[in-house]
């Protein structure tokens, strides 16, 4: 009785929404609305985070634009993106708490009980310097193990199929992708002692500059890019030209790649986005099941506008 309404609306919706293209499964949507509802509730704050984050990025896409491309929010994908930014910062949470809880008590003997003392005892603004510092490189070898693993490539892959980079394109990713990531970097820092506001701070930090590298600016800061990411170093690891995937892992220090031979920083900004494996644009519980599917076969992305 519900689901021919509900059918009727979501046209409708998708009508008034232009580039914003709903699941054709009504109980499908309805399953992905309501993760989102509970999400939104338990944290609000990243629901608000959204909004405000998605206000500033707009503005600063259409201030200084790399490619003439429709904005985030009225592309495909753009309402599964969104519901997926806040229902993976609970789903994400929860789990990696339960993986650090499991695996502490088996990796925690093999850190020196001195060392965690001498952290901190350390100075705030060194002890937050540590767990960035240890954060990006537990960050930098978890990234490059879901290139080089195909049982984590399976899940990293749904982040790499997105055509179009844009500040929303970090929400294109697998559950069980940002949880191997978030846990990877998360159990290193607590088992060093270090404070959870520090852990906080350090990841949130990270999280707005993943919404930059992603984001469709047209930005080169010359040889700074060697030390800080940018728009220009991540877009080249999400190049469709497969010899180049194996690229640029780090998160916020370039330096990293350059240290492990992975840096490729070329004159010019890569042609098209995308990678082997097809994802659906629409429908998050579809993205969370695709890793599962059986291989539909890649496409070859399209060759994206030139830079503005």
């Amino acid at each position: 009785m519900l689901v021919r309404p509900f059918r009727a609306a979501s046209r409708g919706v998708a009508a008034r929404l232009p580039g914003v293209s709903l699941p054709r499964s009504p109980w499908a949507f309805l399953g992905a609305a309501g993760l989102f509802v509970v999400a939104a509730i338990l944290r609000p704050d990243v629901a608000l985070a959204l909004v405000v984050l998605g206000g500033g990025f707009t503005l600063l896409e259409r201030w200084r634009p790399l490619r003439p491309q429709p904005p985030a929010y009225r592309r495909e994908g753009a309402a599964t993106d969104a519901g997926a930014f806040v229902i993976d910062q609970v789903l994400v949470a929860a789990a990696a708490t339960v993986v650090v809880a499991l695996l502490a008590p088996v990796v925690g003997p093999l850190v020196p009980s001195a060392l965690p003392e001498e952290l901190g005892s350390l100075p705030g603004w060194a002890r937050w310097l540590t767990a960035f510092c240890v954060a990006e490189m537990c960050g930098y070898w978890s990234h490059r193990l879901s290139h080089e693993v195909p049982f984590l490539w399976r899940f990293h892959a749904v982040h790499h199929s997105a055509p179009q980079l844009d500040w929303l394109a970090p929400s294109r990713w697998h559950p069980v992708d940002a949880m191997f990531s978030a846990a990877s970097t998360t159990l290193p820092i607590l088992l060093l002692g270090l404070s959870p506001p520090a852990v906080v701070s350090v990841f949130a930090l990270r999280r707005i500059q993943g919404l930059l590298l992603h984001a469709n600016v047209n930005c080169r800061l010359g040889p700074l890019e060697w030390i800080v990411a940018t728009p220009f170093f991540h877009h080249w690891h999400h190049t469709a030209d497969p010899g180049r995937w194996d690229c640029n892992y780090a998160g916020s220090v370039p330096a990293l790649d350059w240290v492990f031979g992975s840096l490729h920083l070329p004159d010019e900004w890569p042609q098209s986005y995308g990678c082997d494996v097809e994802v659906p644009a629409t429908g998050y519980l579809a993205r969370v099941a695709s890793p599962w599917a059986e291989p539909p076969g890649g496409t070859v992305p399209e060759v994206l506008p030139g830079p503005a």
